[in-house]
């Protein structure tokens, strides 16, 4: 039996009862699924536990078929909508406030907001900097959240307390945010986290606050890459981490490539990557990060939405069963919560489509909450 799923373009698959798929990115001259002049092409799919699916479109007559395989992607993983998503008090979720546009019918704000006041979640939350907005709007409508103050480098977090108090808000937030990056401003700083972390801790415990760290994975792996070699050693990335997650209560693990590949990526041999990989990546952490220090919590970035660099577009974003899933294999994995993040060249962009875009990712972060902590 079979039943007919409509996806975020507007295409139909036709797939086993509980599967949902729904394509990333599709030519626009592929879009139609009622073409008058058309041929059918079969696309077969790997899904996320390698059973074997296929999907049937509709392309023009005269279209390169031999090329169609390539010039689409399917969101991974394939979702079997069981519906029994774990609910928030076993792990939450989290995201960066940022300023909107006048005109934005969804902000992050909104959906923290709406999350603490009708399911009552408490979560993790951050920003760059104290104000008055933050203070008002943002921080002071969502209490029982570790609200963080976020910045890249170590000199912006020593004046961070400071300002706050300025601001009336010295017991507003619970914690330092430091997430150097080294292909950002933080460049080497980022390099050479058994120095900076230990210096970031004690400024936060200073001000009587904990510490988040959220480093880039690529950093790390590039430091446990012995001189000569392609790929980082778990021996050397084992022993960074033991070196730096004492000094850390709560780490973010920013996995962006981890879950780039899930998506569409293949190893060697070329078979698809799958959850269970992903799983495996994201537990090793996890385990090095709680061996060298029980009670750090660990919390992993994952992406919503999707910027395609090759045409310079943002893409619609994904389902809220994407977000969940996802989150289910982290939960195996030993997070404690998920950040989620919208595409920031779409948030950033000037096009008014790439920005509906982005809206559009916060209200699907949204229902994704409202699917697990609603139930």
């Amino acid at each position: 039996m079979s039943r007919t799923k409509h996806c975020t373009l507007a295409l139909c698959l036709t797939l086993p009862i509980g599967i949902a798929a729904c394509l990333l990115t599709l030519p626009q001259v592929l879009l139609s699924s009622q073409q008058v002049n058309s041929q059918s092409v079969t696309i077969p799919i790997s899904d996320s536990t390698a059973k074997q699916l296929s999907i049937t479109i509709q392309v023009p007559i005269g279209a390169a078929t031999e090329t169609i395989t390539d010039a689409y992607h399917i969101y991974l993983p394939i979702v079997y909508g069981s519906g029994q998503w774990t609910d928030c008090s076993q792990s939450s979720f989290g995201t960066m406030l940022i300023h909107g546009e006048p005109n934005d019918w969804i902000t992050p704000a909104d959906v923290l907001i709406y999350a603490n006041d009708q399911l009552g979640v408490k979560g993790i939350t951050g920003t760059g900097a104290p104000s008055e907005l933050v203070r008002d709007e943002w921080f002071g409508r969502l209490p029982g959240w570790t609200r963080s103050f976020m910045r890249g480098v170590y000199a912006q977090l020593e004046p961070i307390h400071e300002t706050a108090i300025r601001f009336g808000m010295g017991d507003m937030y619970e914690c330092f945010s430091y997430g150097p990056e080294s292909v950002h401003e933080a460049g080497e700083e980022a390099l050479d986290p058994p120095y900076w972390v230990p210096r970031a801790e004690a400024l936060a415990e200073a001000a009587g606050k904990c510490l988040i760290y959220g480093p880039a994975v690529q950093d790390y792996e590039l430091l446990a890459t012995p001189e000569g070699e392609d790929g980082p050693r778990d021996d050397l990335l084992a022993n960074l981490i033991t070196q730096v997650a004492p000094h850390v209560d709560i780490w973010i693990i920013q996995l962006a490539k981890y879950q780039f590949w899930v998506d569409g990526g293949r190893d060697e041999d070329g078979n698809p990557y799958t959850m269970d990989d992903f799983r495996s990546w994201v537990s090793g952490w996890v385990s090095w990060i709680k061996t060298a220090n029980p009670n750090t919590k660990v919390w992993t970035q994952l992406g919503i939405g999707r910027f395609d660099p090759l045409q310079q577009v943002c893409l619609p974003p994904q389902p809220p069963e994407y977000i969940l899933e996802y989150r289910e294999t982290l939960i195996e994995a030993g997070v404690d919560g998920v950040w989620v993040m919208p595409a920031m060249p779409c948030q950033l962009s000037g096009n008014p489509q790439d920005h509906e875009y982005y809206l559009q990712s916060l209200a699907i972060f949204q229902e994704a909450i409202v699917l697990a902590c609603g139930q």
